[in-house]
């Protein structure tokens, strides 16, 4: 007799029946009905972020950076299934990205843990983009990829002077001064 798990997990039932060759009077012992109980568990994988479901070839854009700061993203991958759920091969590839919190090995039925990435706008401008993959037990999910975005920009500083803009080079010319007078700028 050989059970096969389903996809769908659940409690399964079935009647295993069949007749001896024994001689006794015994009619319980001629014919044997047999109840056999299975039950098909497995883990279920869900991937979330700011409440909304993520699946496997999503993006998430960060937004924009000035050079020099971060940004964390959280992300919570939670175990909705009836089996423990295993993380493998987690990785992040890109430069400028870095894991801050990585989530245990095995996450347990009905529990979550999070996962958070860190960008960090380098000194160089332009989109810089990064990818999450990680392989899982949860039968219909086995391989995750996630893809992240993210823009550094330079920091621009404007002048003006009474409502004119003034660049580098400009000469300004701030008044006439009387000797020891100052003036703040």
């Amino acid at each position: 007799v050989r059970f096969s798990a389903p996809k769908t997990s659940g409690d399964y039932k079935g009647i295993l029946s069949f007749k001896t060759n024994d001689n006794t009077n015994d009619p319980n012992r001629a014919n044997i009905v047999l109840t056999l109980k299975a039950r098909s568990t497995k883990a279920q994988l869900t991937f979330t972020h700011d409440g909304k479901t993520l699946v496997a070839g999503d993006s998430l854009d960060i937004g924009d950076l000035a050079v020099g700061s971060t940004k964390d993203t959280t992300l919570t991958i939670a175990n909705t299934g009836n089996a423990d759920l295993s993380l493998t091969d987690l990785k992040l590839e890109g430069a400028d990205f870095a894991f801050v919190a990585k989530p245990s090995e095995t996450i347990l039925p009905g529990k979550s843990a999070t996962l958070t990435v860190r960008f960090t706008a380098p000194k160089s401008k332009g989109d810089k983009q990064a990818t999450l993959s990680f392989a899982s037990n949860d039968p219909e999910k086995k391989n995750t990829t996630i893809a992240f975005k993210a823009t550094s920009k330079r920091s621009e500083l404007s002048l003006a002077s009474d409502g004119t803009k003034v660049s580098s080079g400009d000469t300004l010319f701030l008044g006439n001064l009387i000797p020891d007078q100052k003036l703040d700028l």
